[in-house]
């Protein structure tokens, strides 16, 4: 700038200062205060010259970031104004002294003369020519002088960077690299987190496009972190504590932010909270953290929403409280004036120990001079700087580099027209010293990577890859197609015959053929680029015919024939679903492999649409038939730069449209380029990536897929041949493993190793997959350790390209001797002929090229030669390494060297001119050039075109952009291939045509600038020039920006013009558009009512008179009975009344008639005409509706064209647009627009006229609002903003979740599925189509009606799919289906390894997906492969059905094995007691008349019964316990609680074995221990039989192991807890519990007390136990040792079934012991203390009991065993026991009912001995006789029993009679009823279950209902005795009727006290 004003003469102060012209004008007269001087910078900030609202408008105008640039250019110019006049003054009072730079500095501030010192040095060239950019950190933390520095991004001298300049010290190469991001960045901010650590935070793309990307570079490595909440540029970034504090910024809507924001390496971004008024929002402001702290800083400046620059300082104090983050900001109130001059803007902020320094940017008001462009704000003074040459710091850096010294680095700055000045590189210190920092030149980095060739050297960034044209060749034989496949690289075959397809297949044939009528399913997409990924197109079933016929008229359709019969399970071929035309088409017999290893052979026929990207796991040839395509080809090493997912096939890249500059990673790509026409034969190896384009005409094509590997392909379904290997779907399993096998590992050791396992795996990928391994090159690979030393091996092993070092001769006799080649050099060598190497090295390849390589000139650093084509040819690049060896290597296709050819002339060169002789490899468009009827034309014939013609022809073609020639005065019209879509229909008759002729419509506006561009030979550039033209069947309004270059012929005169032509239509329409809502905006600004409304808006669109019409608005009102109108709006009353009323028109012409004043919205009243029928129908619908005249719907009124708007055309299209109120439902009005006949009506057009009403709509809800609640809206407003950044931070967060759910989802190994309600596919993961047998295409592809369900499940279940499909949908409720698939289920047993087979079977789980109207968005649901549980629960099922029978047959055995050995077990027990009792009634010795015993021979006798007592009860004990462990195995033992006290429990265990203690002389006592009595416990709810079995089991080992020990003593210890007994008191280690116990629950029953812990010990002293044999306790059938059994007997099931009930009962047991000492058992089991709201559930111990629902029944106590009253018991006391018996029983009537006559007599022996009153039965038949000669019996008739349900058919009671024992049976069989009087009263009924005749079960139920019938007149008390002990037969027996259940064996002195008691409670209740 300064240089433009001294060109001109005019340098600064050329016209004095500001001050002197103002002290002119007061000179000449004029009053002091009445002149007023200010520099445009500073009336900008001067709110009386322009308002907030002003300034802020520039955005408005376009988005606008150069203010450094705008202040800079407003400072140097000024404005004074000076006025006579005394009235008001217009203009307003600038501060007189704002303007002068005499006043800049307060004197407060410290002076220049004692500021510090510093040197400006100017650093050596080059320079950075960047500005607003970012600093990147050096990768070495350790500093100099090893450090480096970068500059990344920013402003460059044309355009955003995304590179970086690096400043170092050193020599060396340094690489610094930003990260990988898709668009150049400048105003963002890097900062440092730790180390090297870095994050960079947004930025900006373009001034209205903010960026909300944050990076992290950690380790050297970048990558992607969470997104800011919101995209922001020029904000402020420091350091602070472990992460990056972020404040205020700029949004890409303009919004100046105030919000902090803080982020750290584990936690992302976190929104800070402020305490108090902080800083106003503002952006550009400088932030550092204060040197010393790490939770300090400090933010100076920034610029307002309003352009004003800000002068405030604030200090902050960041707290970090866990989750929560707090700042604490104070306004520095104490700087004075000095604070004005921080107001800074665009500055830096430099923290370091000697302070902290401002500097550079711009201020509010004034320019800083330079001697304060930077200020210490330690010391508040400026800093003195004497530069070498002043930069100017705006945009720039300030880097503390060492102590004290500091680079300035970037900047520059751009003032409009006057151009641009870059700063110079500056190093600042305290002393005059020269710096060895420098600026990195791309020199060096080149001449570093060409010193060093690596493996896939990259491009120099920016530079487009070479597109590789795909060769033609001519073979002969199949060999030479086998050495094509073996060396798989793609070609074209040409010169072939293929069949007559290529002249047959016309649409006509093939519409004959295969069928005019014949349904195909094709891809319809409304894009030119087809995107699998994204589905971007949609399967359609068409009609064949309809089909070809769209698809050659351009249509995007696509068709990839599939089998006929199944799509989705067989691949297709020509021949079996094209039979009709399959013999037209014939592959060559050099092509016969294909034949011989077919796959498929799909049918391909394409309209205008471009194939995706893609690659085919298997081999193909694609035969092009008809048309012409464009093909490109990627080899598969490319594969990592074209965007394909992982386990994907295709890419969603669109590769014809997509560039290097778009996407980088194409620069790093090898395209080859195949143009195939018809008859071509197109080579694809297996895995190249391809895509396809038409160009021209209809393209069909057959592809054959072949098998070119033996083996590896995945099994299963493979319809399209593009299923990934098995291998490589195994491997990435395993990488799936391998991953899992370290996620418990630490993040960084997890990284470590995981990135160590992918070096490894890289490195044998260069290595294994190559075709030659290492051992193949045999002794000649010595690679000299010298090399190996310096690490560069490992470089060139991998590198692709050939390479070999040799070393450099020492002397003047001494040769080059070889040091190393490559694997790459050795597969060159092995491709060539020893034949045509040189004679002078005799065939050896190897010394021809070292042979070759000496002669190179070694005298030179690098450089390029080329190589003979014997030996490969080729461009190769050789450098010297250390002055030792030259490295030469071969140049790869991104490398471009100039040619300096070493052996001898280069070839003749190829003829380019296609247009003079045939020329191979030209596109098919260029053909059709070729072959065009040009003699038809006005240029005549090809070969008489002129040499210039034919050039300028040869270089259209050459361009990819729009191209046109207009030749000769005719103006004939030649133009490239990418003009066809511009002239659309109107080509090829467009070629050779005059362009009057094919743009009639617009060549009139043409043909004045033709003309002067021509004839003149003046080049014409016209923008956004306006044509109407007809390319899409009706004439279109578009824009057009184009050049027209002159062509000047031989003799100097024009003869022709290039035109290049872009469109521009899309960016004219939308900024007029733009302009017409900008009116709006301000017009309605102001309204008031909403009539104003009404008419502002319509006036605004009076003024559009292109995109509307017209225009017309009907507001909804409430209509009264009279028919008067009132306004209503937002108020809405029933559709009945509802009335339009027309506010106004605009466009429309008074004459017109279309509109009508009113019209009702009632269906029943049709007024309104035409629009009252639309808008009615608006109103139904809720929505807009679009009249237009392409299907009829557009009223002619309406229709027609309007004099002076939209071109004077017709309407084409009418929108009826409902107005929603926002206050309440309904709609507040209709607004009606015509619309843009010459325009489509696209999304753009869509969103213009939503934005219309939605305005209309919120500006109407805002002026009907009371002020109240406009109040209530602005805060409603405030929160709904500060709640939508929290839901952004929110929706951040869940967009991350949601990536890594679908990282979750896509590797789940459940199938997971999404479809829309009509049953398309959204989403489907790997698994699902795994478990389906199915790929992505077929799933995803076109399929017969049902989708592929129809084709893989079986016949008998798709109707069980649609069911349920149908309930889902229907119902919206979730489902679970189970189906079966077509193919089998096959597994191997790894136990046999027997194959096992079975049906495939799915469980699939779906659920709706509703949205807020209830409506189903989508259906998601899981896929389980279940067949494994099917095959196992069918198993299973036949397995559990044979172990039921088993198991049915076991409990039959055991049931009559028990009741066996019960019955006489019974009978042996009663008669044992009979003799006891009766010895002992009689007194020893026994002296009477008939019978004589001895007390001796009476002792005998006793003992004797008191053994078989024993006996028996041991008997029964084993019984039992089989029993019990019959109930454990089955999962049927219950456990019940009830009411009991532990220690009398205890206590009735220990009565129990009183016998039995007395006679082995043992004594046993219980112990309360001290926690039982500290706890005070009483009754607590406890299983309390279970509980005493353990106990019995227990005492009766501790009886059985302690009966011959010296001591003989047995303590039980009684003890509770809170919290669970650990047993170490007892030195108990309880046994660990089952592992599928279920846990111990406490159901209602347990009651509502608290839960407490009882602990039992059973100690005795007897022989005790070994370690080993303590290990054996416990389980089944075990017992200590062998001799134990043999010793002391037993089943070894005791302990066992112990455990097994401690444990059911919350608890444990374990076992202490020591041989000879004795042992312990301990055992815990948890219960609740009863409390009286507790229900009391009591039961006998001996007998089972029917529960009454009256009353409880009470527990009996068990009585004394015989051992008690045997011993310590006197004679005396025995018989007056057994007589109060005989009291307590002498009025017992009792019938026993048994069939086992031993039984029977023994009992009723017993109980008549006991002074009961005996009857007995035989059967229950007799039973049921005997009741009615009983008093219970209520008839004088024999019963006569009846059929039921639950009984036998009709019986007679009738037969003899039950009698007493030892009376006769009476002979009469007729049944005698007794009199009342001498009928019997029976007590109670003792019944057998297992009887002839009738069983128990069955006479206990006659009983019942005789009862309930009334032939009975009370409830009989019936007591089963069985010895079926079962629980279950136990629950049948109280089912039937039974009141109590005594299992045998039993012994009557226990039975006795059952009976009565069951007597005296019925005898009670009945009384």
């Amino acid at each position: 700038m300064l240089k433009h004003f001294e060109k001109l003469q005019s340098p600064l102060r050329a016209i004095s200062t500001m001050e002197e012209q103002r002290s002119r004008y007061v000179a000449a007269g004029w009053p002091d205060d009445r002149v007023d001087v200010g520099s445009l910078w500073d009336l900008w900030t001067d709110s009386s010259f322009l308002t907030a609202q002003q300034r802020q408008a520039l955005d408005a105008v376009e988005p606008f970031d150069e203010w450094e640039e705008f202040a800079l250019f407003a400072a140097h110019y000024f404005l004074l104004v000076a006025t006579k006049t005394t009235d008001s003054r217009a203009h307003t009072e600038p501060n007189p002294t704002a303007g002068s730079s005499d006043h800049m500095i307060s004197d407060n501030i410290g002076t220049v003369s004692n500021a510090a010192i510093y040197y400006g040095q100017t650093m050596p060239e080059p320079h950075s020519q960047r500005r607003f950019s970012a600093q990147l950190p050096s990768l070495d933390s350790n500093g100099p002088p090893n450090a480096a520095i970068a500059l990344h991004g920013g402003l460059g001298t044309r355009e955003r960077l995304s590179t970086c300049d690096v400043w170092t010290t050193g020599n060396g190469f340094v690489e610094l690299k930003g990260p990988p991001m898709r668009s150049a960045l400048m105003c963002h901010t890097i900062t440092k987190v730790a180390k090297s650590d870095c994050l960079l935070v947004g930025g900006r793309t373009s001034p209205d496009k903010a960026s909300a990307e944050c990076w992290y570079r950690k380790a050297g490595m970048w990558e992607r972190v969470q997104n800011l909440p919101e995209g922001r540029y020029r904000h402020s970034a420091a350091s602070i504590g472990d992460g990056v504090l972020v404040y205020g910024g700029k949004t890409s809507g303009g919004e100046i932010l105030d919000e902090w924001l803080y982020w750290e390496p584990q936690n992302g971004w976190q929104e800070v909270q402020a305490e108090g008024e902080g800083p106003r929002p503002r952006f550009g402001a400088a932030m550092c953290a204060v040197a010393g702290t790490s939770t300090s800083g400090i933010l100076v400046g920034g610029m307002a929403r309003d352009g004003t620059v800000l002068d405030d300082v604030w200090n902050f104090d960041l707290f970090i409280f866990g989750s929560e983050i707090y700042i604490s900001e104070r306004k520095r109130e104490d700087l004075g004036s000095f604070g004005r001059y921080l107001g800074r803007f665009g500055a830096t902020l430099l923290s370091s120990e000697e302070g902290i320094f401002l500097v550079g940017g711009i201020t509010g008001q004034v320019m800083l001079k330079k001697e304060y462009e930077i200020l210490d704000l330690k010391n508040k003074r400026p800093l003195n700087v004497h530069w070498e040459h002043r930069p100017l710091l705006v945009g720039c850096h300030t880097i503390d580099v060492e102590h004290g010294h500091i680079l300035v680095v970037g900047g520059g700055a751009t003032c409009f027209s006057f151009g641009t000045f870059w700063s110079p590189s500056t190093y600042l210190s305290e002393t005059p010293a020269h710096t060895t920092w420098h600026l990195q030149g791309v020199k060096k980095a080149r001449e570093y990577a060409e010193q060093f060739p690596v493996h896939g050297a990259l491009p120099q960034t920016g530079s487009a890859p070479t597109i590789t044209q795909i060769p033609r060749l001519q073979i002969r034989s199949g060999d030479e197609f086998a050495e094509i496949i073996r060396k798989g690289r793609p070609v074209i075959l040409s010169d072939f015959s293929i069949g007559g397809c290529t002249q047959l297949w016309t649409n006509e044939y093939l519409k004959e053929r295969i069928g005019e009528d014949r349904e195909v399913v094709v891809h319809h997409s409304p894009s030119t680029n087809m995107n699998f990924q994204t589905k971007n197109f949609s399967y359609e079933t068409k009609v064949f015919g309809d089909f070809l016929d769209a698809a050659s008229t351009g249509e995007k359709l696509y068709l990839r024939t599939l089998s006929v019969e199944q799509p989705s399970v067989k691949v297709t071929k020509l021949e079996t679903d094209f039979p009709s035309i399959a013999d037209d088409f014939n592959l060559p017999t050099q092509l016969q492999v294909a034949m011989d290893n077919l796959h498929s052979s799909p049918l391909r026929i394409s309209g205008m649409v471009n194939m995706w990207l893609h690659y085919d796991v298997m081999a193909n040839v694609l035969c092009q038939i008809r048309g012409a395509k464009r093909m490109l080809l990627y080899p598969p090493s490319d594969v990592k730069y074209l965007s394909f997912p992982p386990g994907m096939s295709s890419s969603s890249l669109d590769i014809f449209a997509a560039t290097h500059i778009t996407h980088p990673s194409l620069a790093f790509t090898h395209p080859h380029e195949a143009l195939l026409g018809p008859g071509d034969i197109l080579f694809l190896p297996s895995l190249w990536l391809h895509a396809a384009s038409p160009i021209e005409g209809l393209s069909v094509a057959v592809n054959v897929f072949f098998r070119d590997l033996e083996d590896g392909y995945a099994a299963g379904r493979d319809i399209y041949g593009n299923r990934d290997l098995q291998a490589y779907e195994k491997g990435r399993k395993d990488i799936e493993k391998i991953t899992r096998a370290f996620e418990a590992l630490p993040l960084t050791t997890r990284k470590f190793y995981l990135e160590r396992l992918g070096m490894e795996l890289s490195g044998k990928c260069k290595r294994e997959g190559r075709r030659v391994t290492w051992e193949d090159m045999g002794s000649w690979y010595q690679l000299d350790e010298r090399l190996r030393n310096l690490g560069l091996s490992d470089l060139w092993d991998g590198d692709e390209r050939p390479t070999l070092a040799l070393e450099i001769a020492q002397g003047a006799e001494a040769s080059p001797r070889l040091s190393y080649r490559n694997v790459a050099l050795l597969e060159l060598l092995q491709t060539l002929s020893p034949a045509a190497v040189p004679a002078s090295t005799s065939g050896d390849l190897l010394a021809a090229f070292v042979h070759w390589a000496t002669g190179l000139n070694l005298l030179q650093r690098a450089g390029v030669v080329t190589l003979t084509a014997p030996l490969g040819g080729g461009s190769w690049r050789y450098s010297i390494l250390q002055s030792t060896w030259v490295v030469i290597y071969r140049a790869s296709q991104d490398e471009h060297p100039t040619s300096s050819s070493l052996d001898g002339p280069s070839k003749e060169p190829k003829n380019l001119d296609w247009t003079s002789s045939p020329v191979a490899g030209l596109s098919p468009y260029v053909k059709s050039l070729q072959h065009h009827a040009w003699e038809l034309t006005l240029l005549g014939a090809m070969t008489t075109w002129s040499a210039q013609l034919r050039q300028l022809v040869l270089m259209i073609t050459a361009i990819s952009d729009p191209r046109v020639i207009i030749w000769g005065d005719e103006h004939v019209m030649i133009y490239n291939e990418a003009c066809i879509p511009l002239f659309g229909k109107k080509h090829p008759q467009a070629l050779g045509s005059p362009a009057s002729e094919i743009w009639p419509e617009v060549w009139p506006q043409l043909v004045g600038i033709v003309h002067s561009a021509k004839n003149d030979g003046i080049p014409t550039k016209v923008s956004d020039f306006g044509l109407t033209i007809e390319r899409h069947g009706y004439k279109e309004e578009t824009y057009w920006t184009f050049q027209i270059i002159p062509v000047i012929g031989p003799e100097g005169v024009g003869v022709a013009a290039i035109d290049e032509f872009t469109e521009s239509t899309t960016k004219v329409v939308g900024e007029r558009r733009r302009r017409m809502l900008t009116k709006l905006g301000e017009r309605i600004a102001g309204v008031d009512t909403l009539n104003d409304l009404w008419q502002a808006f319509l006036l605004s669109t009076e003024d559009c008179t292109e995109d509307l019409p017209f225009a017309l608005y009907y507001s909804v009102t409430e209509g009264d009975s009279t028919g008067s109108i009132q306004s209503t709006y937002g108020e809405f009353a029933s559709v009945i009344s509802k009335r339009c009323l027309l506010e106004g028109t605009a466009g429309l012409p008074s004459d017109r008639h279309a509109a009508a004043p009113t019209f009702s919205l009632s269906d029943t009243i049709s007024d309104g005409g035409d629009i009252g029928r639309v808008c009615r129908q608006a109103w139904k619908l809720g929505r807009v509706v679009r009249l237009s005249s392409d299907d009829g719907t557009l009223p002619p009124d309406l229709a027609r064209a309007i004099p002076g708007r939209a071109f004077d055309a017709d309407m084409r299209s009418v929108l009826v647009i409902p107005i929603t109120s926002v206050i309440e439902t309904g709609i507040a009005g209709f607004l009606i627009l015509g619309l843009n006949p010459q325009r489509p009506y696209d999304e753009e057009y869509q969103l213009f006229t939503h934005l219309l009403s939605d305005v209309l709509a919120k500006s109407a809800v805002l002026i009907s609002m009371p002020e109240e609640q406009r109040r209530a809206q602005q805060t409603a407003d405030e929160i709904h903003k500060s709640l939508s950044q929290q839901l952004q931070l929110t929706t951040l967060e869940a967009e991350r979740s949601e990536a890594r759910f679908a990282r979750m989802a896509q590797h789940s190994p459940v199938g997971m599925f999404s479809y829309k309600p009509d049953g398309t596919p959204i989403h489907i993961n790997q698994s699902y189509l795994d478990m389906l047998g199915l790929t992505q295409e077929t799933f995803m592809g076109p399929s017969e009606e049902g989708g592929p369900w129809k084709d893989i499940v079986v016949p008998e279940d798709t109707h069980v799919v649609d069911g349920a499909w149908n309930r889902l949908i229907e119902l919206k409720l979730p489902v679970t289906v189970e189906y079966r698939l077509k193919r089998p289920w096959i597994s191997f047993d790894k136990a046999s390894g027997s194959e096992l087979k079975g049906a495939t079977w799915m469980l699939a789980t779906a659920y709706p997906e509703l949205n807020d109207d209830g409506e189903i968005q989508s259906v998601q649901g899981w896929l389980t492969d279940v067949s494994h549980r099917k095959f196992s629960e069918q198993l299973l099922s036949q397995r559990l059905h044979d172990a039921l029978e088993t198991k049915r047959q076991s409990e039959n055995f055991i049931d009559m094995t028990s009741h066996e050995m019960r019955n006489p077990l019974s009978a042996i027990l009663q008669s044992a007691d009979g003799i006891i009792t009766s010895l002992e009634a009689s007194g020893l010795p026994i002296l009477n008349e008939s019978m004589t015993l001895s007390n001796e021979t009476a002792e005998t006798i006793l003992d004797a019964a008191h053994t078989i007592v024993l006996c028996a009860q041991h008997q029964k004990r084993i019984v039992d316990d089989i029993l019990t462990l019959s109930k454990l195995d089955s999962n049927l033992l219950i456990i019940t609680p009830d009411k009991v006290e532990p220690s009398v429990l205890v206590r009735k265990a220990l009565k129990m074995f009183e016998g039995e203690l007395d006679r082995a002389k043992m004594e046993a006592h219980l112990e309360e221990e001290p926690s039982y009595r500290e706890l005070e416990v009483e009754s607590v709810m406890v299983d309390s039989s279970r509980l005493l079995q353990v106990i019995i089991n227990l005492l009766t080992n501790a009886i059985k192991f302690t009966q011959y020990a010296d001591q003989r003593r047995i303590t039980i210890k009684l003890g509770a807890s809170l919290s669970k007994p650990t047993g170490m008191h007892h030195q108990v280690a309880f046994m660990p519990v089952r592992a599928s116990r279920p846990e111990h629950s406490m159901t209602p029953d347990w009651g509502i007390g608290p839960d407490i812990y009882l602990q039992f010990a059973v100690q005795d002293t007897g022989c005790g136990l070994t370690e080993d044999e303590m290990k054996l306790l416990f389980m089944r059938f075990s017992q200590a040792s062998p001799k134990t059994y043999k010793q002391y007997g037993g089943s070894g099931l005791g302990l066992f079934i112990s455990k097994e009930l401690t444990e059911l009962q919350g608890g444990q047991i374990g076992v202490w012991g020591e041989a000879g000492k004795g042992c312990t058992f301990t055992f815990y089991v948890k219960a609740r203390r009863w409390v009286p709201s507790t229900p009391g559930i009591v039961g006998s111990s001996m007998a089972f009991e029917r529960r009454l629902s009256e009353a409880s029944t009470s527990r009996a106590s068990p009585s004394k065993s015989a051992g008690e009253r045997m011993n310590g018991v006197a004679p005396d006391s025995r018989r007056k026991r057994h007589k109060s018996f005989d009291e307590k029983a002498s009025n017992l009537k009792v019938l026993v009912v048994e069939d086992n006559l031993i039984n029977q007599r023994v009992m009723a022996q017993q109980l008549s001995r006991l002074g009961c009153k005996v009857y007995v039965a035989n059967h229950g038949l007799e039973a049921l006789q005997f009741l009615t000669r009983t008093t219970f019996y209520t008839g004088s008739e024999p019963l006569q029993l009846t059929s039921g349900p639950d009984h036998p058919s009709h019986l007679d009671v009738t037969g003899s009679m039950p009698q007493q024992p030892g009376m006769a049976a009476q002979s009469d069989t007729t049944p005698i009823i007794p009199e009342a009087a001498d009928r019997i009263k029976l007590s109670v009924v003792l019944m057998d279950l297992e009887m002839p005749v009738m069983d128990g079960l069955t006479c206990v139920r006659h009983v019942r209902r005789l009862e309930s019938t009334g032939q009975l007149r009370s409830h009989i008390p019936v007591i089963a005795v069985t010895a079926n002990a079962r629980s279950e037969q136990i629950a049948t027996a109280i089912e039937a009727g039974m009141d109590k259940v005594v299992t045998k064996p039993f012994r009557i002195p226990d039975l006795v006290p059952q009976m009565e008691s069951l007597v005296g409670e019925h005898e009670s209740r009945s009384s």
